[in-house]
């Protein structure tokens, strides 16, 4: 595809792609200038039919849709819709250049307990997120297996992305000496649940109250990953604050939480008491439901593209979408004074979806439309329900097929000898199990 000679051929602006979005001052945020640098830079600024603009556009909408709307063949018919609109020539319904295929499991390799042609591919993601809007900070996505890429060696990347006074709550599997000496290097504050490694006797220390306590750790031997030099920069021992508490609630965890921070101070301006140490860690569990947002309402645990660099594309298009959708969620709660999380993330993705094409193609004043639909959104709210707690058990029932435990091509090859004993079997209990329970 070759560049258009002037602009005024791409008929489809960058700032068309962000109208759906009812953020003010969005377009002073993301300039067209700063996005076509930003696709620039990473050779994604090319011209034709599916020039960028439009291509970040029908991507966008996409990666926040799901089922049959989440294809490429819909964000195909997307684009023709529009052409169509304008009275441009439409593409052929053809997904080829729109997207393209090739191996991935050579970047992203399955699992290895599982046979060659039976897996997929498999990514390991690690994110920095805000407590307080939900918004994404940074992220990092490599293999799940091999040299630097656990979920520690991976956060060490996103450590820039972090400033002095910033404090971190992250669960137990963080909780090392080595991240929390770089940590307090940059000025920044932890807030970890301890290591069930690491042994915990508050007798020890100096104490501070009941469960609550300031003990000396020391610096280990060098890990392979670091070198010499930030071995020497480390200091030799830290000195932490641990407190416990237990959550006496029915249906919560009753087992003790060992909390590990380096807020020592209990009492003054600076001073933390034990009890706000405890309600920041409980905080966390927003993290998991924003996780939860990402993974489930915007389809990340299921990428859709089939090569590595458009992996990568669709990885961070849906983390972009994220964060529209939370400056979309603040804005609404800064109008009705209220606070972002009290807002529901899935209604506000889905008035944005249904405002799409009106957004982008609509001559109505973008003003009241925005002013309105943020009024809509921001009646959205999130039920508050303390104390809730449901079973972690699946009530509906899926299909009952038995799981490929074979390569498909060698199954293939058994069903043209007229060999489907590895479905039969499978689909004979489950008959037998209907039968069971409804015949007498």
């Amino acid at each position: 595809m070759s560049l258009p000679k002037s602009r005024r051929q791409c008929t489809f602006k960058f700032q068309r792609v962000l109208s759906a979005f009812p953020v003010e001052r969005l377009p002073e945020l993301l300039p067209e200038e700063l996005l076509r640098d930003v696709l620039g830079k990473h050779k994604c600024l090319f011209g034709g039919v599916f020039h960028s603009a439009i291509v970040l556009w029908a991507f966008l909408c996409q990666v926040m849709r799901d089922g049959k709307d989440a294809t490429c063949q819909a964000a195909v018919a997307r684009i023709s819709t529009f052409l169509i609109q304008i009275g441009r020539n439409v593409p052929h319904a053809n997904t080829g250049d729109y997207c393209y295929k090739s191996q991935i499991q050579a970047i992203y390799p399955q699992h290895t307990a599982q046979k060659p042609g039976l897996g997929f591919p498999i990514a390991r993601v690690v994110a920095l997120l805000h407590l307080g809007t939900g918004c994404l900070l940074d992220a990092a996505i490599g293999p799940y297996q091999g040299k630097d890429t656990s979920e520690i060696a991976m956060l060490r990347h996103l450590l820039s992305s972090l400033k002095a006074g910033d404090v971190v709550v992250a669960d137990r599997h963080f909780c090392s000496y080595w991240l929390i000496a770089l940590l307090m290097q940059k000025g920044v504050h932890v807030c970890f649940r301890k290591h069930q490694a690491r042994h915990t006797d508050f007798r020890k220390g100096r104490r501070l109250g009941k469960n609550d306590h300031i003990v000396t750790w020391k610096r280990g031997s060098r890990p392979n990953w670091m070198t010499d030099q930030m071995h020497r920069s480390l200091p030799e021992q830290l000195e932490l604050r641990e407190m416990r508490y237990i959550i006496s609630e029915p249906g919560r965890k009753q087992s003790p939480f060992v909390v590990v921070t380096n807020m020592l101070e209990r009492s003054g301006q600076e001073g933390v008491s034990a009890q706000e140490i405890a309600e920041l860690y409980g905080y966390r569990w927003n993290v998991e439901l924003d996780i939860r947002n990402i993974k489930t309402h915007l389809n990340m645990d299921f990428m859709r593209c089939k090569s590595p660099p458009m992996v990568n594309t669709e990885f961070w298009m849906k983390l972009l979408a994220y964060n529209l959708i939370r400056m979309t969620v603040g804005l609404a709660a800064k109008q009705e004074s209220i606070l972002p999380r009290q807002i529901s993330f899935v209604s506000t993705c889905q008035y944005i979806l249904s405002n799409w094409d009106v957004a982008c193609f609509s001559a109505l004043n973008p003003d009241e439309m925005l002013r309105q639909i943020l009024r809509c959104i921001s009646q959205c709210r999130v039920g508050y329900r303390p104390g809730r707690f449901e079973p972690r058990c699946v009530k509906r029932r899926r299909d009952q097929y038995k799981l490929m435990m074979e390569p498909r091509d060698d199954l293939r090859q058994r069903l043209s000898k007229g060999d489907n004993s590895f479905e039969w079997n499978s689909l004979r209990k489950a008959y037998s199990a209907i039968r069971a329970r409804h015949l007498p």
